[in-house]
C-alpha cells in the first residue's frame, strides 16, 4: 500500500504595504497625573531637536546624536521619563528595537500618562518595520547577509518582521501572518506554527470584536478575511509536522466557518486517521464517499484514509473513483488492487490488476499481485504464469517457472516526489535479470495532472548494470502544471 498523500502547498499570504502613523512629539503627556516625571533639560532640548532632524531627513547621525543626548539626561536624572521616551524613539530609528522596546517600558513606569503617546509610536514603528520588509533587496542588510542571496535575503525578512513584532507584538496579525511564511521558505516549520497562532490569537480576540464597532471596522473585516489562509497553512504545517492531534483540531475552527471545504474535510479525516481516532475519521470518510464534488486528489486521500481506518472495501471504491477520473495513474491502481486483495475481493481485483499490469508490467510486484487475485479468483492456469514472473529470478528457477517468459529485468520501487510551482520527479530502481550489462533500455515516464491528463512525458535511457544487480534512475519534469501520477511506458532492446 503506497500511503503517501498529496499535500496542499501552502496558500499564499499576500504582502502588505501600510500607510504610516505620526508618533507624538515634543514632552508628549495624555491626561492624567505624575507630570513631575517630565523635566526638561539641556539634553532634553538637544534629543528632541536631533529628533525632529532625523525625522525629517531621515538621517542616522542625528539619530545617534539623539540618543546620546538623551542618554546623558537619563545619566544626569534617571527619574526623568522624558529622557527614556526620547531615547526609545531615537533607538527606533536606529533599527534597536530590543533597547527601544526597554526604554519605553521604563518610561511609561515612570509617567504612566505616556501611555497613549508610547502606543501610537510602537505602531508607528511596527509599520516602519513591516514596510522595510518588502522589498529589501537593495539594502546594505541583503548585501552583507549574502550578495542577494535568497536564504540571506529571507533571513534579513525574517529579522525585519521579528522587529516589529517586537515593538508592537500581539496587536495586529499582518506581520505574524507573512514571518510564518517565511519561516516555512528558511526550514523552520515550528517557528512559522507558532507565528500563525500568534496571528489567529489576534484575529479571534476582543480587539477585532471592538474595531467592527469603529472606525476601523474596514481593517478589522481585512483581517477577518485572512483567516481561512492563515489556519488552513497552520493546519497543514501540524499535519506535516506529524501532530495530529493539533491538525485536527485546527481543521475544525476552519471547518465552522467552511463547512463544504472538501479539501479540508479530507485532510481532517487524514489527521484524526492518523491520530488514532479512527470512528471519528471514518464518519467523515463515509460523508465524503457519499457525496459529489471530489476531486482526484480528495478520493486519493480518502482512500489512504480508509486504508489507514482497514475498511478495505470503501478505500477500494475511494481509489477507483481516482481511476476513473485519472485511467493511468499507476499509484491509484497499484492502492486498488490491493485494497481489493484485503477486501477479499478477487473478482473484482483481477481487471485492476490487469489495468495496473498494463500501466507497469516490467514491475514483478505487479505480475505477484495479479497472480494472487487470479489464483483466489478460482483461475489458477493463468495465475501460475504471473506468480512466477513475480518471483525473484533464482526462486522462479527453483519452482519451475523456467518453462514461462521471466521478465529480462524489472522496474520497481518507484515513488513520485513533488513540490509547490508544479512538475515532478520520479524515482525507481532498474534490476537487471538476463540482459547483457551494458544494455540500453528507454523508459518513457509519463506524468499526469489533476484532471488525470498528461502533463509532460520525461524519456531517459538506462543502462543495465550487471545481471542480478540493481541501478537508480529518475525522470524530473519542469512544469507550471501540478502533477498527481505517473506511470511508466518501456521500450525494451531490440
Amino acid at each position: 500500500m503506497n500511503r503517501s498523500r498529496y499535500v496542499p502547498t501552502l496558500l499564499a499570504a499576500a504582502a502588505l504595504v501600510l500607510a504610516g502613523c505620526a508618533s507624538s512629539g515634543g514632552s508628549g503627556g495624555g491626561a492624567g497625573g505624575g507630570e513631575d516625571a517630565l523635566r526638561e533639560n539641556e539634553y532634553t532640548r538637544t534629543a528632541e531637536l536631533r529628533l525632529t532632524q532625523a525625522e525629517l531627513a531621515g538621517a542616522p547621525e542625528h539619530f545617534r546624536e539623539a540618543l546620546e543626548a538623551a542618554m546623558s539626561s537619563i545619566a544626569e536624572d534617571p527619574t526623568n521619563a522624558l529622557g527614556y521616551y526620547q531615547a526609545a524613539r531615537a533607538q527606533i530609528g536606529l533599527r534597536d528595537y530590543v533597547a527601544a522596546d526597554t526604554l519605553f517600558d521604563k518610561a511609561v513606569e515612570l509617567f504612566p500618562s505616556y501611555r497613549d503617546d508610547i502606543e501610537i509610536a510602537r505602531e508607528s514603528a511596527w509599520i516602519a518595520a513591516f514596510n522595510a520588509h518588502i522589498a529589501p533587496s537593495d539594502s546594505v542588510d541583503v548585501i552583507l547577509a549574502g550578495r542577494g542571496d535568497p536564504t540571506g535575503l529571507r533571513e534579513v525578512v525574517a529579522e525585519r518582521l521579528e522587529s516589529a513584532e517586537l515593538i508592537y507584538g500581539g496587536k495586529r496579525p499582518e506581520a505574524l501572518i507573512n514571518l510564518g511564511a517565511t519561516y516555512v521558505e528558511l526550514g523552520r516549520p515550528d517557528d512559522a506554527i507558532d507565528a500563525f497562532a500568534a496571528a489567529l490569537e489576534v484575529i479571534r480576540g476582543p480587539r477585532v470584536q471592538a474595531m467592527l464597532q469603529t472606525a476601523d471596522s474596514t481593517r478589522a473585516l481585512a483581517w477577518l478575511e485572512r483567516e481561512m489562509v492563515v489556519t488552513f497553512n497552520r493546519a497543514q504545517l501540524l499535519t506535516q509536522a506529524e501532530r495530529y492531534e493539533e491538525a485536527a483540531a485546527e481543521y475544525a475552527a476552519y471547518l465552522e466557518s467552511y463547512p463544504d471545504d472538501i479539501m479540508a474535510l479530507s485532510s481532517r479525516a487524514a489527521a484524526l486517521s492518523a491520530a488514532g481516532m479512527i470512528e471519528a475519521a471514518q464518519v467523515i470518510y463515509d460523508e465524503l464517499l457519499a457525496g459529489e464534488g471530489l476531486g482526484i486528489r480528495d478520493y486519493y486521500n480518502v482512500g489512504v484514509g480508509l486504508y489507514q481506518a482497514d475498511d478495505f472495501a470503501n478505500a477500494a471504491a475511494a481509489f477507483g473513483k481516482v481511476v476513473a477520473g485519472s485511467p493511468q495513474n499507476r499509484e491509484a491502481l497499484y492502492n486498488q488492487a490491493n485494497s481489493l486483495i484485503l477486501a477479499e475481493d478477487y473478482e473484482a481485483c483481477v481487471p485492476v490488476a490487469m489495468q495496473l499490469l498494463d500501466l507497469d508490467g516490467f514491475n514483478r510486484e505487479n505480475h505477484t499481485t495479479l497472480g494472487l487475485c487470479l489464483a483466489r479468483a478460482g483461475n489458477d492456469q493463468d495465475a501460475v504464469e504471473h506468480l512466477c514472473r513475480g518471483n525473484d529470478p533464482h526462486d522462479a528457477v527453483l519452482a519451475g517457472c523456467e518453462i514461462f517468459e521471466l521478465l529480462a529485468f524489472s522496474i520497481g520501487n518507484g515513488r513520485l516526489e513533488t513540490a509547490g510551482g508544479g512538475g515532478g520527479t520520479v524515482i525507481a530502481e532498474f534490476t537487471n535479470t538476463s540482459l547483457e550489462p551494458g544494455t540500453q533500455v528507454t523508459i518513457r515516464v509519463h506524468f499526469n495532472g489533476v484532471d488525470g491528463a498528461t502533463v509532460g512525458t520525461t524519456s531517459l535511457r538506462v543502462e543495465a548494470p550487471a545481471q542480478g544487480e540493481t541501478t537508480t534512475f529518475q525522470a524530473d519534469l519542469a512544469s507550471d502544471e501540478e502533477v498527481l501520477g505517473y506511470y511508466f511506458q518501456v521500450i525494451p532492446p531490440r
